[in-house]
This record gives structure tokens, sequence and C-alpha cells, in this order.
């Protein structure tokens, strides 16, 4: 499972343009399972 924290849109730093910030905190039932979790996640990611 993953908690969303903080989501922006905009720019940070001063002249650095930045899409989106994302942060998050992962839970599940052994570290393994959130690796594969995270992996699965990433992939969707690039998928699109």
């Amino acid at each position: 499972m993953l908690f969303p924290l903080s989501y922006y849109d905009g720019d940070w730093y001063t002249e650095e343009q930045v899409s989106s910030r994302f942060g998050c905190i992962w839970h599940g039932e052994s570290q393994s399972q959130i690796e594969k979790l995270e992996l699965q996640f990433l992939e969707d990611l690039k998928k699109g």
C-alpha cells in the first residue's frame, strides 16, 4: 500500500522548473513485498 504525503506542481527553485513532486510511505507485510510493489509502481509509471 502506498500512502501519499505531499504533492506540488510548480517551480520549487527560482530558476529550475519542476513539473511535480510526490512524497510517500510504503506499507506492507515485509520488506520484500514492499520492494516488489515499488518496482511494479515504477514500471507502471514508465508505461504511462
